[in-house]
């Protein structure tokens, strides 16, 4: 590839803006919306539970859905900008409605916001997310692009952290404005970050469809992206990830504020994984290009083994012990995202060299297993926490609650760098050993 082609960091930076807002939905959906549904709004457990599984699970339906069209229903003005637009409006009227919810707020005003903000997500995420994986002209530049999106997602955690905290800590702001915030932020970085990709970047050309392709309907597309070798590892990691990081964000709060007592100091210490990922994430890139992306994902993984299960472990009340604990857990935050969707890529580009763009639809299915993953993390952790009887209002834990909560952060992760590691273990081909034994 001729390097004239390559996008500069300027581009790559004004590319990866949306991802700002993306970081943010998913940061107040994960971190701050279970706590918010049942401190402030009173909903149970049990209900939050099944609503975080059951908008995860109306993504399953609308991602593969919204990547197939944006690959093949073409307009005057591309093949992704109108529904990311689209989506604008929605994400914005979804966060207000549902951070804004006070005490006494409708089941069904809540469902009704959810889905508004989630449909409008898909509408955005996807076809971008596709833009993103066709836009790159080789390997190396898809690992650069996306080690750069999550670089950018994670200065915009910082920034609305640094907020969050800011209110927590100097105004001493309560849960309901800190939730009431977020919707805000969500609702004014929607257009802000949207409108200077649709402006100043042009869409990848469709190729010609080659004779074999054309254009499938959904169903043929979909068995053809899952029929490629090259999705099928990232896809098993992605559903490890997804449960693992789920469960841990959803746990987070409690585990800072109910079980280690450490009130008001969870947007700070939330703010430790995205600046770690400033200056890790570019090392982690570089390396990755040197000595390929497997090799880098199992020592993340290995490292993410030895050090999740300090969580069972950690005093109440220390915050220095849990400040180094979010340090040595968050030295390889983002790898696993930037890799594995650099993996998707690769997978993607296949197709374009075969005449078949399908890279929404690679994005919207690889986001399915994503997304699915992390809807049954938050949930069973919540429904984890309501076995023990947690009670997020209590000023004291039973021992059997307190547990639950440190089980429900460190067991999901655990269990899925183990469950990595066998998957990116390299196994000898067949009938190797025999002839290398025979010499």
């Amino acid at each position: 590839m001729d390097q004239s082609d390559r996008m500069g960091a300027g581009r790559i930076a004004l590319f990866s803006l949306p991802v700002v807002l993306f970081q943010a939905i998913e940061l107040a959906w994960r971190a701050y919306l279970p706590q918010h549904l049942i401190a402030t709004v009173g909903l149970s457990l049990g209900v939050t539970g099944l609503l975080m599984v059951a908008m995860r699970g109306m993504d399953a339906i609308a991602d593969p859905i919204m990547g197939w069209m944006s690959d093949h229903v073409d307009t005057r003005y591309g093949r992704r900008k109108p529904w990311i637009m689209l989506g604008v409006p929605l994400v914005a009227i979804g966060a207000l409605g549902l951070f804004l919810s006070g005490a006494g707020t409708t089941l069904m005003t809540i469902m009704l916001a959810s889905v508004l903000l989630h449909l409008g997500y898909s509408l955005m995420v996807t076809p971008h997310g596709g833009w993103g994986l066709e836009i790159g002209r080789d390997a190396d530049e898809r690992t650069r692009l996306m080690s750069a999106k999550i670089w950018y997602a994670s200065a915009g955690a910082i920034a609305l952290l640094l907020v969050i905290a800011g209110l927590e800590r100097g105004l001493g702001v309560g849960k309901a404005g800190v939730a009431a915030t977020l919707g805000m932020m969500i609702a004014l970085l929607a257009p802000l970050t949207v409108f200077p990709v649709i402006r100043f970047f042009k869409e990848r050309p469709q190729p010609c469809p080659q004779p074999q392709h054309g254009h499938q309907p959904i169903t043929g597309s979909v068995r053809a992206v899952f029929a490629n070798p090259l999705l099928r590892k990232p896809l098993a990691l992605y559903l490890l990830l997804g449960l693992a990081d789920a469960a841990s964000a959803t746990c987070f709060l409690f585990l800072s504020d109910n079980v280690l007592q450490l009130h008001g100091w969870g947007a700070t210490l939330l703010l430790i994984q995205p600046a770690l990922a400033l200056v890790t994430l570019p090392l982690w890139s570089r390396m990755s290009r040197r000595h390929g992306r497997e090799r880098v994902l199992i020592l993340a993984y290995g490292w993410q083994l030895i050090v999740t299960p300090f969580a069972l472990l950690l005093p109440v009340g220390n915050l220095p012990t849990m400040i180094g604990y979010m340090i040595a857990r968050n030295l390889i935050w983002g790898v696993d995202y930037a890799l594995l969707r650099a993996m998707v890529a690769d997978a993607a580009d296949r197709d374009i060299v075969q005449g078949a763009n399908r890279s929404g639809l690679y994005y919207g299915l690889s986001s399915i297993v994503l997304k699915l993953a992390m809807g049954l993390g938050a949930g069973g952790a919540i429904w984890l926490m309501s076995l023990a009887r947690f009670d997020a209002k209590a000023t004291l834990l039973s021992q059997g609650a307190e547990q639950a909560v440190r089980l429900a952060c460190a067991m999901p992760g655990l269990l899925g760098a183990l469950a990595a590691l066998i998957i990116l273990t390299p196994r000898p081909t067949p009938g190797l050993g025999t002839r290398a034994a025979s010499t």
